[in-house]
C-alpha cells in the first residue's frame, strides 16, 4: 500500500555527505548492536526461566564479555530496532541516508512549534517522540510529565503487542487520540494530515492505521515523500512484534547515562557507558546533550553489586521480563507497572 508522507520522514539525500551535518542520535551503528545484544540475553534468561517469571537474569561481567554476546536466532533483534529506525532507512540504504536525515539543522526544520508533524524519523530523535527513547521531548518538560509519557506509552505499545483491542484496522488517529491527551498530542495532534483517506494529484491515500506507525518503510535512497506500508497477516505480525521490540528498547535506553539521571545528574555530561540500578531523577533531551551523548550508548560494563539488590531491576531482567508478560498476554496494567516501579522506580 502506498502512503504520501511528510519530508520529515526522510529528506532527499545530498549526495556530498561532507557538506551537511550528519550526526546519528542515539549511536546508531551497525557495528554497535548493543540493542541487539540486550535483547538476545533477555530471551535467553526468559528461555531458561522455562515458564516463570525471570528473576535476575545473569550479567555480563564485563563491557568486553557483553561485547562478545552472540545475537544470533533473537526473535527480537530486529524489531528492538525499530525506534531508532521507524521507517527502515538504514535497511534500505545504510547508514548514509539516515545520517543526513539526522543531522540536526535538517531535522530542526520540521519539528517545533506550529508543525504539528515533522516525521516519525525526527520526531523519534528531535521532536515530540523522544519519551519512545526514555527522553525529554520537550525543553523544560517537568520529569513527572516525561514519566507519564513514557508510561502512556507503555500501555498503548503493550496492547499493541499483544493484541489486546487492537487490529489491523484499527485507526491510528482513534487509538492514539483515545489515550491520555499528552499522547494524543505527540501521535495525532490537531493538523496531523493522515486521520482520514485522501485524495493529492489526482491519486488515492488511505488514512494510517495503528499498524501503520510499524510497517511504513521509506526504502527510496534518495528521497521518502512517498513510502510504502507492509500490509496483510505477516505485517500484523510484524506490527505486534516491533511493538515489543519498542517496548524493550524503551526499558533499554532508559539506563544509558545521556538519556536519564540515575544516582546523579549530569544533564551535559560528561557521561560513560555504565548501568547502575538506581530510580531514574531527570530524564534529558537530545538538543541538551547531542555534542556528548555517544559516549554513554557504547558497550557497558554493569554495576554487578548495586544491581544485584538495587530498587530497580537492571536492563535484561526487566527485558526479559517485559517479553514473558508479551507472552502470558497479560493486562497492560501489568506492564505499565513494570515500567513504573522495576525500570523508571519510584517517582520523586
Amino acid at each position: 500500500m502506498r502512503y504520501l508522507v511528510p519530508a520529515g520522514l526522510g529528506m532527499a539525500v545530498l549526495l556530498v555527505m561532507g557538506a551537511v551535518q550528519t550526526s546519528t542520535a542515539y549511536e546508531i551503528k551497525p557495528k554497535q548492536p548493543n540493542h541487539e545484544r540486550l535483547t538476545a540475553l533477555a530471551e535467553r534468561c526468559l528461555a531458561a526461566a522455562a515458564g516463570a517469571l525471570p528473576s535476575h537474569c545473569p550479567l555480563p561481567r564485563t563491557a568486553a564479555e557483553f561485547a562478545a554476546t552472540d545475537i544470533g536466532g533473537s526473535v527480537y533483534a530486529d524489531a528492538v530496532r525499530w525506534p531508532d529506525d521507524p521507517t527502515r532507512q538504514i535497511s534500505a540504504t545504510g547508514l548514509g541516508k539516515i545520517a543526513v536525515n539526522l543531522g540536526a539543522e535538517r531535522c530542526k526544520k520540521h519539528v517545533g512549534p506550529g508543525k504539528p508533524f515533522g516525521g516519525l524519523m525526527c520526531n523519534s530523535h528531535y521532536g515530540a517522540l523522544q519519551f519512545l527513547h526514555a527522553m525529554r521531548p520537550v525543553a523544560g518538560e517537568a520529569s513527572s510529565e516525561t514519566r507519564a509519557k513514557i508510561l502512556g506509552w507503555t500501555r498503548a505499545a503493550f496492547s499493541i503487542a499483544t493484541g489486546q483491542g487492537v487490529d489491523a484496522t484499527t485507526g491510528y488517529c482513534t487509538y492514539f487520540r483515545s489515550q491520555s491527551p499528552a499522547l494524543a498530542e505527540a501521535f495525532a495532534p490537531p493538523g496531523f494530515p493522515y486521520c482520514d483517506d485522501r485524495t493529492k494529484g489526482g491519486k488515492s491515500y488511505k488514512a494510517w492505521r495503528v499498524h501503520t506507525l510499524f510497517t511504513i518503510e521509506c526504502r527510496n535512497p534518495v528521497a521518502s515523500t512517498k513510502c510504502s506500508e507492509l500490509t496483510g497477516d505477516a505485517a500484523a505480525d510484524l506490527a505486534r512484534k516491533r511493538a515489543a521490540g519498542a517496548l524493550l528498547h524503551l526499558i533499554q535506553d532508559s539506563f544509558s547515562q545521556s538519556h536519564t539521571a540515575r544516582g546523579g545528574a549530569f544533564p551535559a555530561g560528561p557521561y560513560s557507558a555504565r548501568v547502575v540500578c538506581l530510580p531514574v531523577r531527570e530524564y534529558y533531551d537530545y538538543a541538551q546533550n547531542s555534542g556528548v551523548h555517544p559516549a554513554a550508548d557504547k558497550a557497558p560494563t554493569f554495576d554487578l553489586a548495586g544491581c544485584a539488590d538495587g530498587p530497580v531491576a537492571d536492563p535484561i531482567t526487566a527485558s526479559a521480563q517485559m517479553l514473558w508478560l508479551i507472552e502470558q498476554r497479560a493486562n497492560s496494567d501489568a506492564a505499565v507497572k513494570l515500567m513504573a516501579e522495576a525500570v523508571l522506580g519510584a517517582a520523586t
